[in-house]
């Protein structure tokens, strides 16, 4: 049986082409990813409406649920916000 979804161990192990340094921006980015889509399920919040509140796209919302997308910081902390995302920086 064929897994729906590839897991983040699966993508990084394929980037043999990336530095450590952006394994882990890319890593920091799915992170981000997949808490901002959670958070947008568990506010049960339209892609329309976050795209909205943090005045974006609504294309760039959807391309999130893509593997082969990796978003722009400057989008991610958009959409962060606009769901209160809180950051702790170690």
């Amino acid at each position: 049986m064929t897994k729906p979804f590839r897991t983040w161990k699966d993508i990084k192990a394929e980037l043999d082409y990336a530095s450590e340094t952006k394994k882990k921006a890319i890593s920091f980015a799915a992170q981000l990813t997949n808490t901002i889509l959670k958070r947008q399920h568990s506010y049960d919040i339209s892609t329309a409406d976050l795209a909205n509140k943090a005045g974006v796209n609504a294309w760039e919302v959807e391309e999130l649920k893509r593997e082969d997308v990796i978003p722009s910081f400057d989008l991610l902390i958009k959409l962060a916000i606009a769901l209160d995302v809180e950051f702790i920086i170690k």
